[in-house]
């Protein structure tokens, strides 16, 4: 029997749904609030509404002893949200305090998830829902006042602020709906001239408080270069997946220049952003010594050897890559593939030249990459490393007529390879040799071996291997460029690059500068921007600047690019670059200074 009327109840209560339009209830745009006045009398078909008489299709009712309400009619004019969702079969009604179920087939009603009887508080008459007027009143913003005599309410409701976005379709959560976001921005004014920065502001917001995790923005901008009238469209998802309504504004941009689009990124890009050739090389093309505003004021350098040894191609055999005469202070710099099918260590040996003192080593900088096939590739963070140095100073005494492994590397499968910087100064002369040996192999051992006959194994020894200038740009009012490595600025040192030839030792013409490393001290006079560009072709190494590592691109930088690496503030008048390059980079590389004077 229960089951027929619960039937029933639930037929009746769908056609209802479905004769008063539930599903679609009309969005709501207004944003004011505006007071409602309703008066009912008890089995009347007549109503009033803010002082209008109105016909209601179901009349209220008393039932014992409690008024009841035609739920649909009271929702509509209350702007509460009452629909049927097909796929529940229940009737909806979302308040602003409770998200309402109404189940007849279950003689249930669920009230923010929690259940109770259905006759308890609802009924079903001719078709209408009716509910009574006291348990419904708490859930929403009516207050009311109840006449026995004349068996009539009188409801008001000061409403809220209608929401602006509509219910989604999403009933995952017990105890309500999941609303659709709301994508909304704002700009900083109505127009904007050319160059000249756009400002949007986001207000965009998620009634459920999920968060939005998705944004997709059409036609936006962060400058426009060209005059006209630009729509810029904002939409925006939450945490469930629910996309908001698009939201437009549209942008006027007028025919007046504020910035270029050369010199808008050196103002506002990010440091570390990439900039296009186009914004540095014509500067670039203008040399330095052309430009007598900038005067070069240069420091002796420290005087400290540089022996570079490295090969174009991975090492095929055992044997000694590199051997040289030190006394002093010295960098030695190591970047070797293993190329046999055995695995193998790379070794830099130390010999006491004399036979009658021991020589003190003593480690100032270390920096060492870890056994790796992309050994190539990480040039820029072993000297990136070497740069921001953090190790301990450290010694170690090599005896009379004794050799040492000053350093192992790894053990190195084939095609893994090894980076080593190491600042070294002793205190007589030694033999420093970089050798490939087999695993374990100590210095007595390596007697039979020989040096490596190859042209794609190449040494590099320097003079220098610590160059320090400073420039004085406090006159200048165009942009300028000045070069590392062209020997514009620096002297080109006496550097001797090698290969070892099958019978002989040939010198080859090889301009990297790796491992030198560069103090450049910058003046200013107002506010400056700095950016790195190899004109050379590709630079790959680490730039800092007031102590800062600036973040290189992985594979290394081209000269389809530069790097923005400072904007000084107002207040800065001086700035010290730090500038080294890895073994496989290019010069020239050139630094674009730009000056920045204020914009109105």
């Amino acid at each position: 029997m229960f089951r027929m009327v619960a039937a029933a109840k639930a037929t009746l209560l769908m056609s209802t749904a479905l004769a008063v339009g539930m599903m679609n209830v009309p969005p709501v745009h207004a944003v004011s609030v505006s007071s409602i006045q309703l008066q009912l009398f008890a089995g009347n078909s007549e109503a009033i509404v803010n002082t209008q008489k109105v016909k209601l299709d179901e009349p209220p009712a008393i039932i014992n002893g409690q008024f009841y309400l035609p739920a649909k009619w009271v929702a509509d004019a209350l702007k509460i949200q009452l629909f049927w969702d097909h796929e529940t079969q229940t009737a909806q009604m979302l308040t602003s305090k409770a998200f309402i179920q109404f189940n007849p087939s279950l003689n249930q009603i669920q009230i923010n998830g929690k259940p109770i009887p259905f006759e308890t508080v609802a009924e079903i008459r001719n078709g209408r829902l009716l509910v009574k007027l006291s348990w419904l009143a708490p859930y929403t913003n009516m207050t009311y006042r109840y006449d026995s005599a004349s068996q009539s309410v009188e409801i008001s409701d000061l409403g809220e602020p209608a929401s602006a976005y509509k219910e989604s379709t999403l009933h995952k959560d017990d105890t309500q709906p999941n609303s659709k976001p709301i994508a909304k921005f704002a700009l900083g004014k109505a127009s904007y001239r050319l160059g000249e920065p756009v400002t949007y502001t986001d207000l965009s917001y998620d009634p459920d408080s999920e968060g939005l995790p998705g944004y997709d923005w059409s036609g936006k901008q962060e400058v426009f270069f060209k005059p006209g009238t630009y729509t810029v469209t904002l939409k925006v998802k939450d945490g469930k997946g629910n996309e908001s309504d698009p939201f437009s504004q549209t942008i006027t941009v007028l025919d007046v220049p504020y910035i270029s689009e050369q010199a808008y990124p050196f103002y506002f890009k990010p440091i570390g952003s990439l900039l296009s050739k186009e914004s540095v090389a014509s500067i670039a093309a203008r040399q330095s010594l052309e430009n007598p505003i900038m005067s070069v004021l240069p420091r002796p350098s420290e005087e400290r050897r540089l022996l570079l040894g490295s090969s174009t191609k991975p090492i095929v055999e055992k044997g000694f890559l590199f051997k040289e005469n030190m006394n002093g202070r010295a960098r030695l710099y190591t970047q070797y593939i293993n190329g046999m099918s055995s695995a193998a260590q790379l070794a830099i040996m130390i010999r006491n030249q004399s036979d009658t003192r021991p020589v003190t080593v003593h480690t100032t900088a270390v920096a060492e990459s870890q056994a790796s096939v992309y050994t190539p590739l990480l040039g820029s963070k072993t000297v990136e490393s070497f740069l921001t140095n953090h190790s301990e100073p450290s010694s170690i005494t090599v005896n009379p007529g004794a050799a040492v492994l000053y350093k192992v590397s790894q053990e190195l499968s084939s095609g893994q390879g090894f980076q080593g910087i190491y600042d070294l100064e002793t205190d007589g002369a030694v033999d420093v040799s970089y050798v490939m040996i087999s695993p374990g192999e100590q210095p007595y051992q390596l007697g039979a071996y020989r040096a490596v006959q190859s042209k794609d194994v190449r040494y590099t020894v320097s003079p220098v291997s610590e160059v320090s200038f400073q420039l004085d740009t406090r006159s200048l009012k165009e942009p300028i460029s000045f070069s590392i490595g062209d020997g514009s600025i620096e002297p080109i040192p006496g550097r001797v690059t090698q290969e070892m030839r099958a019978d002989s030792v040939q010198a080859v013409t090889y301009g990297s500068n790796a491992g030198v490393r560069y103090r450049i001290g910058l003046e200013f006079n107002g506010k400056t921007a700095v950016a790195l560009y190899p004109r050379g072709g590709f630079f790959e190494g680490s730039v800092r600047v007031n102590g800062n590592v600036i973040s290189m691109p992985a594979a290394g930088l081209t000269s389809n690019e530069a790097l923005l690496i400072h904007r000084t503030t107002v207040s800065e008048k001086k700035i010290e670059i730090e500038l080294m390059a890895s073994e496989s980079n290019q010069l020239p590389v050139d630094f674009i200074v730009y000056p920045l004077p204020d914009k109105q």
